[in-house]
């Protein structure tokens, strides 16, 4: 992840994320031929996977958690809706909590699979159904925690970057021409 500004992440997609900062001359060095992998672990996706990736500027989520007032601040400041703030912290906890349930869910069926393994008879019977019965838990868990990731991904997309200080309260309606050239 590159940092554009403290409170902003650049995410890349792609093969570029693997080597971000390398440019096309870490590619020749790492990437010399077709489904070879790299120093840093990243596969060769030749030329055209490299124009694929795109770059997409988002809020880093934990400096808005630590740091909501300045980000209410900054909404404030712009004329925006400050509840963003308040949507990105709860979508943020939903996600976390969605990800602990389907993780720990997860668990569960892993050590299922061992105690199926061992049993014998009825009893494995018994237990088959119930490992049907957690993996479609599992499913409905892992759903849940992709919803709540993609809605957290679609408020960072809407919410803007920090102000810098120093910069006059307003949105783009209340500009002031300081210098024509």
């Amino acid at each position: 992840m590159q940092f554009v500004h403290p409170p902003v992440q650049a995410a890349l997609t792609g093969p570029q994320a693997d080597h971000e900062g390398q440019g096309g001359q870490h590619q020749d060095e790492c990437h010399e031929g077709q489904d070879q992998f790299c120093r840093h672990g990243a596969k060769s996706t030749g030329l055209a996977g490299w124009g694929a990736a795109r770059l997409v500027r988002v809020i880093d989520v934990k400096h808005l958690t630590e740091n909501p007032d300045l980000y209410r601040a900054s909404q404030r400041a712009r004329g925006a809706d400050e509840s963003l703030v308040d949507q990105m912290l709860s979508a943020d906890a939903a996600r976390r909590s969605s990800i602990a349930a389907f993780e720990e869910l997860r668990a569960e069926q892993k050590l299922f699979g061992k105690r199926v393994a061992a049993a014998q008879g009825e009893e494995k019977q018994a237990l088959l159904a119930e490992v049907k019965e957690l993996a479609s838990r599992v499913k409905a868990a892992e759903a849940e925690a992709n919803e709540a990731q993609a809605e957290l991904d679609r408020l960072q997309r809407l919410f803007p970057n920090l102000i810098e200080d120093g910069v006059p309260a307003g949105g783009e309606d209340d500009f002031a021409v300081l210098k024509t050239v």
